[in-house]
């Protein structure tokens, strides 16, 4: 089963908007919110397509825990160098 949860955190990990990855994939903008909400799945081929475009194994469009876990955890770690730089960036500004 096709699980569009682990499709919207690739999308949004490699910063593409719905209407960008839709443009790559050559489907709608609609389409590919269709496909992170579950209402409809991507064919074979566009999920091969999704495959190369997000760089992700064939084995994210599944519904699988470790995988939200692995993407949990690259999120965190991104926002936790977002915040360092941040503050980094602040103290030489104050200085």
């Amino acid at each position: 089963m096709f699980y569009g949860k682990s499709l919207q955190l690739a999308r949004m990990l490699h910063g593409l908007s719905r209407k960008e990855l839709g443009e790559r994939l050559n489907v709608t903008e609609q389409s590919i919110w269709q496909f992170e909400k579950q209402m409809t799945e991507p064919s074979f081929e566009n999920v091969l397509q999704l495959k190369n475009i997000l760089q992700v194994k064939s084995s994210f469009s599944l519904n699988n825990q470790l995988l939200h876990k692995h993407f949990q955890r690259i999120i965190l770690l991104t926002v936790k160098q977002m915040l360092f730089l941040e503050k980094k960036r602040t103290v030489k500004l104050s200085i």
